[in-house]
């Protein structure tokens, strides 16, 4: 694997990884909590 595609990769994964919080945030504001 070349040095480009891996570091697209890494960036894609960091992307990632920092919109799920966000995204579980919203969510659990606005979807009620299923017990």
């Amino acid at each position: 694997m070349d040095d480009e595609s891996k570091r697209k990769r890494t960036n894609t994964y960091h992307f990632c990884s920092a919109l799920l919080p966000t995204l579980r945030l919203a969510l659990c504001r606005y979807c009620p909590p299923r017990r």
